[in-house]
């Protein structure tokens, strides 16, 4: 249990981003030590006690953010991992839904050009398809950060290890800094996945509001077939051969999609 807490001789130091630093406290501290922490800094830089010193104001306003953040589990936990404040419930749900729409058009768009001509608006449900892509999403989403923080821990593992004669302090060094810069790159890829997969789960929560009418308006006559063997084995050359050349067709349209930095949807036979 921590025992370190702030007092009024406490200074908050000009890189604010630092939430333990700005309150004076341990990353180990309590809730109680948070709370006294800036139940002390927060008289101290108190605006109506600083009237008209916007330095002191900034300072306030850091420790108020410092304190909302770590007092809040949820956003703790993420600040813990991150180094950075959770985006607010508003923004995600706003994302939510763009990612929501923007999966919904890129699968109508693939629907409506498809060359394949069974490919029938009832024969495809988009709201369907969309879900199962954005599950499939969130599953990768989880193994990435998995293995993510494997790299970073073994990445601060590497660097505890390495000492330097000529640079006690190793860390400082060139190629310490350069250690360091790497596993802010991996922190913020972390940062960037848990963004998508909380987003990911607003979207999936909202694709529940939409419904697709899969009725065929038009249901197809059944044809009894009294040819000849012969004619029926021609036929079936004939489906065979219209099957592979609208497979080639989709190939290439994926392929140009590809190299102008579209996105297909891959729908399974029917």
């Amino acid at each position: 249990m921590s025992t370190h807490v702030a007092t009024s001789d406490h200074k908050v130091p000009e890189d604010t981003d630092d939430f333990y630093a700005v309150l004076g406290v341990l990353k180990t501290a309590t809730f109680d030590e948070i709370k006294q922490a800036y139940r002390v800094l927060a008289m101290k830089y108190h605006p109506d006690r600083n009237v008209g010193d916007e330095r002191v104001l900034k300072i306030f306003q850091a420790v108020q953010t410092a304190y909302d953040t770590l007092m809040d589990p949820d956003k703790r936990a993420y600040y813990d991992e991150i180094g950075k404040i959770k985006p607010s419930e508003d923004a995600l749900r706003d994302d939510a839904l763009t990612v929501l729409h923007q999966n919904l058009i890129a699968c109508i768009d693939a629907l409506v050009q498809s060359p394949d001509p069974s490919a029938e608006p009832w024969k495809i449900n988009p709201v369907r398809e969309v879900k199962g892509k954005l599950t499939a999403e969130l599953t990768n989403a989880h193994a990435n950060i998995k293995l993510l923080k494997r790299a970073i821990k073994r990445y601060e593992d590497v660097l505890k290890r390495f000492k330097s004669k000529k640079n006690p302090d190793f860390e400082k060094s060139q190629f310490g800094v350069m250690m360091i810069t790497k596993i802010g790159n991996v922190k913020n890829s972390i940062e960037q996945i848990l963004n998508m997969i909380a987003v990911h789960k607003y979207a999936l929560q909202m694709i529940d509001d939409y419904d697709y009418d899969m009725f065929n308006p038009n249901p197809p006559n059944i044809i009894i077939n009294t040819g000849s063997p012969g004619s029926t084995s021609a036929h079936n050359a004939a489906t065979t051969a219209m099957q592979e050349a609208q497979r080639a067709q989709q190939q290439e349209l994926q392929r140009m999609a590809t190299q102008l930095g579209m996105s297909f949807f891959n729908f399974p036979p029917r």
